[in-house]
């Protein structure tokens, strides 16, 4: 902590924190969901899926609105094929594809 820090600096780092939970938020509350209905062992189906893989494309959304959509495009490519591969793994006979899709190479865009 800085000594010449003011109550206004205090304040302003308090308005940060709390913007930065708000915007994770529907991560938070996509994981929940999916945590939850793991629990209750449903057959495969594309609304599970869509639950499965939806924490993360919000969090992909969420990192590419920090900054003025800024970041690395990578990460954001990955979170996607994350994602992706998440959407996969619900069936059996997608596993390889599922798999395959984490193990992707880094996306560069120059």
């Amino acid at each position: 902590m800085d000594i010449l820090e003011t109550d206004a600096d205090k304040q302003q780092k308090r308005n940060m924190s709390c913007a930065v939970l708000l915007s994770f938020s529907p991560f938070f509350l996509a994981s929940a969901t999916y945590f939850y209905l793991s629990t209750l062992d449903l057959p495969p189906s594309i609304m599970l899926a869509g639950v499965k893989s939806a924490p993360t494309l919000l969090l992909a959304v969420t990192v590419l609105g920090w900054n003025g959509c800024q970041v690395v495009p990578g990460v954001v490519g990955g979170l996607v094929f994350s994602a992706i591969g998440d959407f996969c793994l619900v069936w059996d006979q997608f596993f390889l594809y599922g798999k395959s899709l984490f193990l992707s190479p880094r996306i560069r865009v120059v």
